[in-house]
């Protein structure tokens, strides 16, 4: 597939971030066999699908490239194409879009509401600079690229070995992925806006801490580089919790 950045519209993006959660959601329950039924990781799948379908279709009203949708989807949510969960070719074109492909059983689930406020897992923290929000957003490139696999800050994909990678980023936005083709073990986001004359960033991880294991070290190294170079430029924190 080419490369392509992926641009997703700020209006979007509460929609993908509840996408996101309900993923992690997911991911969770389904490797948790003893603690949650059949019926409630079928019901964890329906809320996913649901999302992804609300993500999607706000995409027809804007002039989001559909390319970038389909990238969006196949580096964001591996797992759940690759366990034939969400039907990627179902986003192939936008002149048809058929609902996401729900594991068989699970019970239809009403999408969840635009705009509603989704609680992150593991907020790491916020900074803020004087800073023009492009140049912060520079910075927070040079400050995660010691942790990627081959180094270069633009958005790329998954391959078959376990790798870090940058799988988002915009003006405003960058993602750091850690996974391969078939599960995604952990992203790292960073979001920032203007503010006054600077610029407003929050740093956190789609998952909890407990649920990274043996690639805890890995986010933990991420994350201490980006701070220690903002820290060189200056950026004043609120708070930088690594726990």
């Amino acid at each position: 597939m080419p490369q392509h950045p992926v641009h997703v519209p700020a209006e979007l993006r509460p929609a993908l971030d509840q996408a996101r959660q309900a993923y992690a959601s997911w991911l969770e329950c389904r490797d948790v066999d003893d603690y949650f039924t059949s019926d409630e990781v079928d019901e964890f799948a329906a809320r996913f699908t649901a999302a992804i379908d609300q993500f999607v279709t706000g995409c027809l009203d804007g002039d989001t490239d559909p390319l970038s949708v389909r990238q969006a989807l196949l580096s964001t949510f591996p797992a759940a194409i690759s366990s034939g969960l969400l039907d990627l070719s179902a986003y192939e074109a936008f002149d048809s879009l058929p609902p996401a492909q729900v594991a068989r059983g699970t019970r239809e689930v009403a999408a969840p509401v635009s705009g509603a406020t989704q609680p992150r897992s593991q907020e790491i923290g916020t900074f803020h600079s004087v800073h023009p929000l492009s140049v912060v957003m520079e910075l927070v490139g040079l400050g995660v690229k010691g942790q990627l696999s081959d180094g270069t800050v633009e958005v790329s994909q998954a391959g078959i070995l376990a790798s870090i990678f940058i799988s988002e980023l915009t003006a405003d936005h960058l993602v750091v992925t850690a996974g391969n083709v078939l599960d995604t073990y952990f992203n790292f986001i960073v979001e920032l806006s203007a503010e006054g004359t600077g610029t407003k960033g929050h740093a956190y991880l789609d998952r909890p801490f407990s649920k990274i294991k043996r690639w805890m070290g890995n986010a933990t190294a991420l994350m201490c580089e980006l701070q220690s170079l903002l820290i060189e430029a200056s950026v004043q924190f609120d708070r930088w919790d690594l726990r």
